[in-house]
C-alpha cells in the first residue's frame, strides 16, 4: 500500500470512532484499531496473528470464522445483530477483493452501543444474520425466565398482560423483574425496557 494510501487508511479506522479490523483467509488478525481494542479489552499485539477463535469463547469464535469464510466465499457482505458482552452489537462483515479478483481478507466492523445503527444505505447489498453463540457478558447471569420478562418488558409489556403471556402470576413476574434488575444493575422497569429494547429481533431466551 502506498504510503499515502497507507495514512488515509490509519486515519479513517482510527477517527471513524468505530471498531474494525481485517483478517485473513485463515481468519487470523491482520489489524485491528484502537477502538477494537477498547471494545475487545485486547491489546493489538496480543491478537495479531492470532485466528478469531483464538480471542474469544471457542463455540463464539467458530461461528464467527464460519461467517467470515461464507462472506468470503459468496463475496457478499454479511450484518451479524449480536450480543456483546451484554449489549447489542451489529457487525459488518466485508469480503475484500484483490487485484487477482479473489476474496482472501475481510474488514470486519463493529457497530456497538450508541453506535449500533449504522446508516446503511443499501442493505439489500448485504445478508443479514443473527449467529447461535454470542458473547452474553452480564445477560450470561440471568435464567431463560428472566430474559423472557427482560423482552417482553422491552416489548412494551405490562405486568398483566407478561403474567397472562408467560401463564404465569403478576407476583412471579414482579419477582423475575426484580431478579434481573439487581443482577444487571438496573433499578427501574424504564431502565430494564430500554436496554431490552436494543436486542431488537434477537430472542433473548434462545442465545448460547
Amino acid at each position: 500500500m502506498p504510503s499515502d494510501a497507507r495514512a488515509i487508511w490509519q486515519s479513517l479506522s482510527e477517527d471513524a470512532g468505530v471498531a474494525l479490523c481485517v483478517v485473513d483467509a485463515e481468519c487470523r488478525y491482520l489489524y485491528v484499531n484502537r477502538h477494537f481494542e477498547a471494545l475487545t479489552q485486547q491489546q493489538g499485539s496480543e491478537v495479531l496473528g492470532t485466528k478469531i477463535s483464538g480471542t474469544v469463547p471457542t463455540d463464539v469464535g467458530r461461528e464467527r470464522e464460519q461467517l467470515v469464510q461464507r462472506a468470503m466465499a459468496s463475496g457478499r457482505p454479511l450484518m451479524l445483530h449480536e450480543v456483546f458482552l451484554g449489549g447489542f452489537m451489529k457487525t459488518m462483515i466485508r469480503p475484500l477483493r484483490h487485484a487477482d479478483g479473489s476474496f482472501s481478507s475481510a474488514l470486519i466492523v463493529h457497530h456497538h452501543g450508541p453506535q449500533a445503527d449504522p446508516l446503511l444505505s443499501r442493505p439489500s447489498e448485504y445478508e443479514v444474520v443473527i449467529p447461535k453463540f454470542h458473547v452474553l457478558g452480564k445477560i450470561e447471569a440471568l435464567s431463560r425466565r428472566e430474559r423472557e420478562v427482560m423482552q417482553l418488558i422491552g416489548e412494551g409489556l405490562t405486568t398483566a398482560a407478561i403474567a397472562k403471556k408467560l401463564f404465569r402470576t403478576t407476583k412471579t413476574v414482579e419477582h423475575h423483574r426484580a431478579s434481573l434488575g439487581r443482577k444487571l444493575g438496573l433499578k427501574t422497569r424504564v431502565e430494564i425496557a430500554n436496554i431490552a429494547q436494543r436486542f431488537r429481533g434477537i430472542n433473548l431466551a434462545e442465545v448460547k
